[in-house]
């Protein structure tokens, strides 16, 4: 049993307690009540079947301390995996679960079992830099390591468990390695290969992929559209949530949220796929209903895995192929139709117009040739040459014939 120190930090006892599911290991403290006196609190740890002792189910509960003694942390050595544990259950419980969901992994298969028994202020910078190059991932898997880890820290000097300094992540480099696979970028189609995914699709998904290629909107917000949303009189559609994991929830960003315009031949195919319908839907129907979990819409990572990914490499030859590639497709069309960098910001809802330039347009190989030709014209104005029209240059390549 562990002893409390009363009025200061308290470390709380382990207890035992039977429940329907077994006997478990209780962590508890006292809680001080503005009026003096003091009230019991509990969390249950853990099966006394899996713990096994009690030295294991003191260390299960050490990141309870931290919720047990509120601000009073300061100078008090605590693991880093009860802090990961705090972090990972209140510091990030604003975020979507989607984004909940992606950090964990990070924890629970690299940064605790490596650092998870020190103490926070054991972990070195040296160390953490060594072991994250060493291990074999990709560079943004172990930057996306190390960046978790960072927060950890920020936390911890928030909480004046560690002293106000420089965070030590930040010492942190992630080396590249020869090996190291370049960042890829998305695959983004011609009209000619989008038609012939499209083509090739069952219905209601060959409709979703219409939505995807002709609105660019984010595949959970496809799933997330309800018939609502979309006014064919006045040929717009709202974006108001998105669908992720199966859970309704919030757009992206503020941005995100925003009425478009729907062009008269993409109503027209939603309209046609209405009539399509067993029955007229309701307005608080999804467009795009699961046939198997009655009143959510279809899952798009079982539509993408068995349709679009097997189509697409067919017709690109590629692999890992998927549904923002379409979205990436859309945004570099606005490019090349000369779409005004504000309306492609407007029409994609990115909240930075440095997203839509940096990471989602793409320079098609036609523009950059025409884009490329102009300043060789002009570097080579005087130097004297002839062009002759074949085929090469019928399709955009100009051949040059030096006298």
């Amino acid at each position: 049993m562990l002893r409390r120190i009363r009025n200061t930090f308290q470390h709380g006892w382990i207890d035992r307690k039977p429940t329907s599911r077994g006997e478990v290991f209780v962590y508890r403290w006292r809680e001080r009540q503005p009026q003096g006196e003091y009230i019991q609190r509990s969390r249950q740890i853990g099966l006394v079947s899996e713990l096994k002792t009690t030295a294991k189910a003191i260390h299960a509960a050490e990141h309870f301390r931290i919720e047990a003694n509120g601000y009073k942390t300061a100078g008090q050595t605590f693991a880093f995996a009860a802090l990961c544990e705090r972090y990972l259950g209140e510091e990030t419980s604003g975020l979507e679960k989607t984004t909940r969901t992606w950090y964990r992994p990070w924890f629970k298969n690299h940064i605790i079992p490596k650092w998870g028994e020190m103490p926070i202020d054991h972990i070195k910078p040296f160390a953490v830099r060594e072991w994250l190059n060493a291990l074999p991932l990709s560079r943004k898997s172990r930057s996306h390591i190390r960046d978790q880890m960072k927060q950890v820290f920020k936390m911890a000097m928030l909480m004046e468990i560690i002293p106000y300094q420089q965070n030590p992540m930040e010492l942190v480099t992630v080396k590249s390695r020869p090996n190291d696979k370049p960042a890829k970028q998305k695959r983004v189609f011609t009209p000619e290969e989008f038609m012939a995914i499209a083509e090739k699709l069952p219905g209601p998904y060959r409709t979703m992929i219409y939505v995807a290629g002709c609105l660019g909107l984010r595949v959970s917000e496809i799933v997330g559209l309800q018939w609502w949303d979309i006014d064919f009189e006045r040929l717009e559609v709202t974006i108001r949530r998105k669908v992720a994991l199966q859970n309704v929830g919030k757009v992206k960003t503020k941005k995100s949220a925003a009425t478009l315009p729907l062009d008269l031949d993409m109503a027209t195919i939603l309209l046609e796929y209405r009539r399509c319908l067993e029955k007229e839907p309701k307005p608080t129907d999804w467009l795009f209903p699961s046939p198997v979990r009655i009143g959510m819409p279809l899952s798009p990572t079982h539509v993408q895995s068995k349709y679009i990914e097997p189509i697409a490499k067919r017709v690109t030859g590629e692999d890992g192929i998927g549904w923002h590639n379409f979205r990436h497709s859309y945004s570099t069309l606005l490019r090349e139709l000369g779409a005004d960098i504000k309306v492609q910001q407007e029409l994609l809802r990115h909240a930075d117009v440095r997203t839509t330039l940096n990471l989602y347009t793409q320079g098609s190989t036609a523009q950059k040739r025409k884009a490329n030709s102009k300043v060789v014209s002009i570097l080579m104005r005087r130097r004297p040459a002839t062009r002759r029209k074949t085929k090469e240059a019928r399709d955009g390549a100009p051949l040059l014939i030096a006298p």
